[in-house]
C-alpha cells in the first residue's frame, strides 16, 4: 500500500479510539494487514522499479499526501488530532527499515540483497501488481471519506 494510504489508516485508528495503548499498537499492526490487500506494484523488478523517475514522482507525491493528512489534522483539530498524526506515522514507518535497500538499489551495490525486513514485506506483499491500483485508489477514496466525517 502506498504511505498516504497506511497514513490515512494510522490516523482514523487514532482518531476512532483515542485510547494510545490501543491505537499505537493498532496502527503498528494495520501496516502489515494492509500490506497483505492486492495493491499496486510494477511489472518490473523491485530494483528496476526504485531507479525509475516514475518511482520518485510517486514518492514525492505520497510524501506530500502524508503531510496533507498532518496539516488537515492539525488545521480542524479534531478529537485526539495529535494521536491521529502520531498514528499517522506509526502506521507508515515499518516501511522506513527499507531505506538501506531503497539506497543500495540506487546505487547499483549489490541491490539484490535484502535485509530480514525486506524479505518479510515481500512474502506477505502477495500480490503487488499493476492492477492492485484500483484497490489502492479505493481505499484512498474510502479512508478520505471517513476521515472527512472525523474533521467536520
Amino acid at each position: 500500500m502506498t504511505a498516504t494510504n497506511h497514513a490515512l489508516t494510522g490516523a482514523l485508528i487514532g482518531l476512532w479510539s483515542g485510547k494510545p495503548l490501543v491505537a499505537v499498537p493498532a496502527a503498528l499492526l494495520s501496516h502489515f494487514l494492509l500490506d497483505m490487500i492486492p495493491h499496486f506494484g510494477p511489472r518490473m523488478s523491485v530494483v528496476q522499479w526504485l531507479r525509475t523517475q516514475r518511482f520518485r514522482w510517486m514518492l514525492a507525491a505520497d510524501f506530500l499526501g502524508c503531510v496533507t493528512v498532518v496539516i488537515l489534522l492539525f488545521v480542524h483539530k479534531p478529537s485526539h488530532w495529535l494521536l491521529a498524526c502520531f498514528t499517522a506515522f506509526i502506521a507508515t514507518s515499518p516501511d522506513l527499515i527499507s531505506y538501506p535497500f531503497f539506497k543500495r538499489a540506487q546505487q547499483d551495490d549489490d541491490a539484490e540483497r535484502f535485509n530480514w525486513y525486506t524479505k518479510f514485506a515481500s512474502r506477505i506483499q502477495w500480490f503487488e501488481r499493476p492492477p492492485g491500483a484500483i484497490v489502492e485508489l479505493a481505499w484512498l477514496i474510502g479512508a478520505s471519506v471517513l476521515l472527512w466525517q472525523f474533521l467536520r
